[in-house]
């Protein structure tokens, strides 16, 4: 069975809470699931990213890894904002699914990307 993922979007966009999602998932259906993205949930989630994990728990199927510091969605590699994510390592490292590093502004240059893995494996 085909799912589809809605992401947590918050702001200005439909969903404005993670109570909002999981109306919207209950008036759709069982295919539909979560896609978790760290940055949004941080700065949009009244309780931030625990309350996203709570509340989406076992119906996020994709989480979006990035950073900022707390003001605006600014896609930072990781490590590079001021999210702790050590917090949430134990989550992360057991999620089954797909993880994707969501960082923006970074043309061709690796080094966002070197940065974000030494970071990530630091983590372990």
């Amino acid at each position: 069975r085909q799912v589809l993922c809605l992401e947590n979007l918050g702001g200005d966009a439909v969903d404005q809470s993670i109570d909002d999602l999981l109306a919207i998932r209950e008036a759709v259906g069982e295919s539909l699931k979560f896609t978790l993205d760290i940055g949004h949930a941080r700065l949009f989630a009244a309780g931030g990213v625990q309350e996203a994990i709570d509340k989406m728990g076992e119906h996020i199927r994709h989480i979006h890894l990035t950073d900022n510091f707390g003001k605006k969605d600014d896609h930072l590699p990781i490590g590079d904002g001021n999210f702790n994510y050590r917090e949430f390592w134990p989550f992360i490292r057991q999620f089954p699914y797909i993880a994707t590093l969501e960082v923006l502004h970074i043309g061709t240059d690796p080094e966002p990307i070197r940065r974000s893995l030494a970071y990530f494996h630091s983590l372990s």
